[in-house]
């Protein structure tokens, strides 16, 4: 007898397959993997096909006992379960409160009083105050101002000559500002009678004068206490001298430091 080759009926190197595990091969992958779905337990008949005939029949006759058993006893009725009873809580204890120490005097009510005296530092007797008297208003008086003063500026043709000068007085530009467009301090112009023509406070102001000359000042700030005055004078009649123009407002300018250092109001 000859021995079939090798791996002729099963796989590479190992004995031939059972046809039963060639039908699970073939069945599908569901059926063969026992966490898959289709997968069936096995029972108790298929369990004890590989179990010793003296345990089955153990088992049978164990089986055969406990339904003899079950069917003598006599059916109980079944009482029906008491609903539990609720629960009672009990109750609060009263609190008895010490009674209080007598003290011989009645009980009074403190009850709020109107005052009628007055308040005041005092303690003894107080007398009675006085109604404070109101002082009596002052009437008001106006301050007097200066009646205008009508000034005629000539027009026509002028000189076309320009004087600039300039000068530091110590004194605050706000204070300069103020002597210069104060009507009733206007002692230290070379002429007094003089019209205001524009302000830009604090720092320029233009002024014109009878014959025609305008004079600008402007006013620049140099630390708390100083101040640049600075003066363009412009449409100077006919024939006027440079030198003598310059020379009385230098002077003007002096009167204006002299006037600021007694007053700066």
């Amino acid at each position: 007898m000859k021995r079939p080759a090798k791996g002729a009926k099963g796989a590479k190197g190992g004995k031939g397959r059972k046809p039963q595990d060639a039908a699970e091969e073939s069945a599908p992958r569901e059926f063969r993997a026992g966490t898959q779905a289709g997968y069936q337990p096995p029972t108790r008949k298929s369990h004890r096909k590989g179990m010793p005939k003296r345990i089955v029949a153990a088992d049978a006759a164990w089986a055969a006992t406990k339904a003899a058993r079950e069917a003598a006893l006599p059916l109980q009725p079944v009482a029906p379960v008491p609903a539990p009873a609720p629960a009672v809580q009990p109750a609060p204890k009263p609190v008895v409160r010490p009674a209080a120490k007598p003290t011989g005097k009645p009980a009074v009510r403190h009850a709020a009083k109107p005052v009628d005296k007055p308040v005041g530092k005092s303690v003894g007797k107080s007398r009675p105050q006085a109604p404070a008297k109101a002082a009596p208003a002052k009437p008001f008086t106006p301050r007097p101002r200066p009646a205008p003063v009508e000034l005629t500026i000539p027009e026509g043709p002028d000189s076309g000559l320009i004087v600039r000068l300039s000068r530091v007085l110590n004194v605050p530009a706000s204070a300069i500002f103020r002597a210069i467009n104060d009507p009733e301090r206007r002692g230290w112009a070379p002429e007094s009678l003089f019209r205001i023509m524009s302000v830009l406070a604090p720092r320029f102001i233009r002024l014109a004068f009878p014959d025609g000359t305008n004079v600008a000042i402007s006013v620049a700030r140099q630390g708390n206490a100083r101040a640049l005055v600075a003066l363009e004078i412009t449409k100077l009649p006919i024939g006027t001298d440079e030198r003598d123009v310059k020379e009385r407002w230098d002077e003007a300018l002096s009167a204006l430091q002299e006037q600021l250092d007694t007053s700066w109001d």
